[in-house]
């Protein structure tokens, strides 16, 4: 059974004019999620249910004056999975050094994975990537 979750990080930090702020913010918050999102343990340790795989697609930006971090995470189970919030908002937190991250989570329906995270999208903005993790 698939199931797919939408989840982001916001966050005023590389807030302002200066890119080189901005570089260095986004960088750590792609730090944090190559981190959370790729780590068996951390990712066994937030989904409940006999998993069989897990894909995840990300992307960091600017967006409405605030750093930015959207995934997709479509995990192949062998029946329902779940996705802890808590132990998700724990590991992206001890990951980030900022004090006013805001995480979000929802599990999709597949009409809405268009939506949220255009596959391979250009970022326009300096220092700005899409990841498959």
């Amino acid at each position: 059974m698939k199931t797919s979750f939408y989840i982001s990080a916001t966050s005023k930090a590389g807030a302002g004019n200066d890119v080189s702020e901005y570089i260095a913010s986004s960088a750590e918050m792609k730090g944090a999620f190559e981190h959370v999102f790729s780590d068996t343990e951390t990712m066994t340790a937030m989904l409940k249910g006999a998993i069989l795989s897990c894909h995840t697609q990300a992307e960091i930006g600017w967006e409405d004056e605030n750093l930015t971090g959207k995934a997709v995470i479509d995990i192949e189970a062998e029946g329902k999975c779940a996705l802890d919030k808590t132990k998700l908002s724990a590991a992206l937190k001890r990951n980030l050094q900022w004090k006013d991250v805001k995480i979000e989570k929802k599990t999709l329906q597949i009409a809405d994975l268009e939506e949220l995270v255009a596959p391979h999208a250009s970022p326009d903005v300096p220092g700005a990537e899409v990841a498959e993790l």
